[in-house]
């Protein structure tokens, strides 16, 4: 018979193996997530979302080394990539770090890693401070180095590192990684020599996918080089994920079609690799439950429970993350969408269709005897789309330019091409293209009409006067826009500036910096200034010209 002592020796013995088998059981949650819902470790200073932990817990899980986070625009990619970090950290992983991003982004990063995490980064903005940096790693100093696209995919660089290697890394994230879809670009080449020295690899982008598949496969396969041997079988796994997204498309909708979605679960359900899945199964007896969609906080919760169940048996879920607006319980800014409607004059149309006339006449004859687009070819229409007096500047342009070197045969001094040779050279140079000189006539007489400025001025100078708190973000993808909307938009007394590729490093931050402060009330920005950058104080953004990839609206 057990003592009072004793039996409370016994108790305390039992409460001990129970506190040490809590902890055990927490560690190996953590380092063997047995599903999405990985323990939560606070050691940041951001507000924990659940969506911000899956990645960490996906890459823990995975068989793969690597991860694509592809969430949404403004759903705290970042955080997410700063979580993994800080979790190897807390397992007591060691190595070097390193953060490849667009140029304009490094100060953002390196604020991020300071102020969220305590990190001291090292910033590489020279091939030679990076080079300074990877020689420190290799001697076993665990630096968290960030630097840019540029600075990477430099010729010398990269041949360099080819041919003496490049220390292994603990973890290297690549932000904005849709750069790295085209597989013939020296920045893919530096970034696949990135990943075969890496322990673990993050890649962040919000746009996955530009125009095909085949971008998404392109960035999957530096992740998983040996999953896919071809890109038809990168197809085959994805074939499902078209059953998958009608049924949430389906769901998704205010009232949802639970007709259209359980027939799309029940082709699933007859799937090779799908038949039998207990989530599935689930899914479809949620759909097929009428009562479980009565009520406005049925539908809610009903709808959450079967997109939670079909994001769990997507074929990509141990190398790619994605989270959408719809699928988190965040407050997040309302977007009101307004559309200024442009009447064109009959000058504006004829210099339009001549571009449009100009861009199918590259078109055939590049590919003659084909349907194929290149892409590339339908600039001279995207650009009159964009801002036609800036095109025409472009095309009286480009002709003297070619006809000034037709007709150049070396002359000095003031045997110059006159005027009236380069109006002959123009002409002979566009009857050998084929498009006469139409193009070059209608360039010449749109004069100062610009119909499309005329609405945006309207609206603009309403809209600063209302309300002059936050500014206004306007974004084209072209440079000749930027530069005539800041000439017009000056003379109206509007305080604006560009921001572009030309823009020094140095002068970006400081840029930014002045519009968040109101020194500057409209900034005018092309692609550099929408990838990445937060202007949380502006509440007003233009697209100038629509991008013709949608998903370039979200970023």
């Amino acid at each position: 018979m057990l003592s009072d002592r004793d039996e409370h020796i016994g108790e305390a013995a039992y409460a001990d193996r129970q506190v040490h088998w809590a902890l055990l059981r927490s560690d190996l949650d953590i380092r063997f997530p047995p599903s999405d819902i990985c323990p939560l470790l606070r050691f940041g200073r951001w507000d924990d979302q659940p969506h911000q932990h899956l990645p960490a817990s996906r890459l823990a899980a995975s068989h793969w080394k690597g991860m694509l986070i592809a969430d949404e625009v403004g759903l705290g990619k970042t955080i997410s990539a700063l979580h993994v970090l800080r979790r190897l950290h807390v397992l007591g992983e060691r190595g070097g770090v390193l953060i490849v991003v667009p140029g304009g982004l490094r100060s953002k990063w390196m604020q991020e890693l300071y102020h969220r995490t305590d990190l001291q980064g090292v910033e590489a903005d020279t091939g030679a401070k990076l080079r300074q940096a990877l020689q420190t790693i290799e001697a076993g100093e665990p630096l968290v180095v960030v630097t840019s696209h540029g600075i990477l995919r430099q010729s010398s660089l990269v041949s360099e590192l080819l041919e003496n290697g490049m220390p292994e890394m603990m973890l290297s994230i690549v932000d904005e990684a849709h750069h790295v879809r085209n597989p013939n670009s020296r920045l893919h080449d530096a970034v696949q020599m990135l990943t075969l020295n890496s322990r673990n690899m993050l890649f962040l982008t919000a746009t996955p996918i530009n125009l095909r598949n085949e971008d998404l496969w392109v960035q999957l396969s530096l992740l998983a080089p040996d999953r896919w041997p071809d890109f038809s079988a990168f197809e085959r796994t994805m074939r499902p994920m078209r059953q998958l997204n009608t049924a949430l498309d389906a769901l998704s909708q205010q009232q949802p079609d639970l007709e259209e979605a359980r027939a799309a679960l029940q082709i699933l359900a007859l799937t090779p690799g799908f038949a039998g899945d207990p989530r599935l199964t689930q899914a479809i007896e949620l759909v097929a439950d009428a009562l479980a969609w009565s009520g406005e906080e049925g539908v809610t919760r009903t709808r959450r429970e079967v997109a939670s169940l079909l994001r769990q048996i997507r074929p990509l879920n141990d190398l790619m993350v994605r989270t959408r607006r719809r699928d988190v319980d965040l407050t997040l800014a309302r977007r009101d969408a307004v559309t200024l409607d442009v009447g064109m004059t009959d000058a504006e149309w004829r210099l339009y269709e001549a571009a449009r006339r100009w861009t199918l006449r590259l078109v055939r004859m590049r590919n003659p005897d084909s349907g194929r687009i290149d892409w590339a070819l339908v600039m001279p229409e995207r650009m009159a789309s964009s801002c036609l007096p800036a095109y025409a500047i472009h095309v009286q342009q480009q002709v003297r330019d070619a006809a000034r070197r037709a007709l150049d045969f070396g002359a000095e001094g003031d045997d110059e091409p006159d005027e009236l040779n380069l109006r002959e050279g123009d002409r002979r140079l566009f009857t050998r293209l084929g498009v006469f000189d139409e193009l070059l006539e209608a360039a010449e007489e749109l004069g100062d009409v610009d119909s499309k400025y005329d609405a945006l001025r309207v609206w603009l100078l309403d809209e600063l006067e209302r309300d002059p708190e936050g500014g206004i973000l306007l974004f084209s993808h072209f440079r000749g826009t930027l530069a005539h909307l800041h000439r017009r938009l000056s003379a109206e007394g509007v305080r604006c500036e560009v921001l572009s590729g030309e823009t020094p490093m140095a002068g970006r931050d400081a840029m930014r910096r002045r519009f968040a402060e109101g020194d500057i009330q409209v900034l005018l920005s092309s692609e550099v200034g929408s990838e990445g950058l937060d202007q949380q104080h502006c509440h007003r953004l233009v697209n100038y010209d629509l991008p013709w990839n949608p998903m370039r609206i979200e970023q």
